[in-house]
């Protein structure tokens, strides 16, 4: 569960950022 949640984490991380910094700077308030 270790190293499997840490990578679905940053996966889901990565995916909300790219998003959301597409959107806008929102991405950075939400990231931060």
């Amino acid at each position: 569960i270790g190293p499997f949640q840490s990578a679905k984490g940053e996966r889901a991380k990565l995916k909300l950022k790219v998003r959301l910094n597409l959107h806008g700077i929102a991405s950075v308030e939400s990231a931060t």
